[in-house]
């Protein structure tokens, strides 16, 4: 049984799907989406690249959500229910060849 979230949670949750997830990945099918693209535009809205980016704990937030929605997503059917997608979140910063257990995740 999932937990339900705290109303500051999915306040969070919200503001980062309609600022930054949308807008971004909003005309992309999900399956289209990978781990390398999601490391690259992570790094790109970074504090690391843009005086006024986002910091580190901020963008380890919107990458825990993506992964969240991948595996809401697998759960209701949505997407395949491939191996690939539960490492998705490990993935955008280990790389695609990355030896994960998908015992790893949720």
């Amino acid at each position: 049984m999932i937990k339900p979230k705290a109303q500051t949670t999915k306040y969070c949750y919200k503001h980062v799907i309609r600022a930054y997830l949308i807008e971004r990945w909003g005309s992309e099918p999900a399956i289209g989406i990978g781990p390398a693209d999601v490391k690259d535009w992570l790094k790109a809205i970074s504090i690391d690249k843009e005086p006024d980016g986002l910091a580190w704990s901020t963008l380890s937030k919107m990458r825990n959500i993506m992964s969240l929605i991948y595996a809401d997503a697998q759960r209701k059917r949505l997407i395949p229910d491939d191996v690939k997608y539960n490492r998705f979140v490990l993935q955008s910063w280990a790389g695609p060849d990355a030896n994960v257990s998908p015992i790893t995740w949720p």
